[in-house]
């Protein structure tokens, strides 16, 4: 079983309406796997990929993906930690 099918059994057993997965990425994932996040179509699960060492964020273009960037804000959030934190 997937990661997005266990996610989504997880919401049907729970009654759960949608779910976030966010992955983060030391450095910017190769271009087809961004695009298959962009085009990441189960309405249910939003996907976000924050790459650590940038803070780029891309995310699904579906209704919960388009959210994450709104509300979690982790692309500004890694950002600031980086700051904070210089190796």
């Amino acid at each position: 079983m997937d990661l997005v099918e266990l996610i989504r059994s997880e919401l049907k057993e729970n009654d759960l309406k949608w779910a976030w997965l966010m992955i983060f990425a030391d450095e910017d994932l190769p271009m087809n796997v961004q695009n298959l996040v962009e085009r990441f179509d189960i309405n249910e699960v939003g996907i976000g990929v924050v790459t650590i060492s940038s803070g780029k964020m891309i995310h699904s273009n579906n209704l919960v993906g388009k959210s994450l960037k709104r509300y979690l804000r982790a692309d500004r959030l890694v950002l600031r930690f980086a700051r904070k934190n210089p190796q």
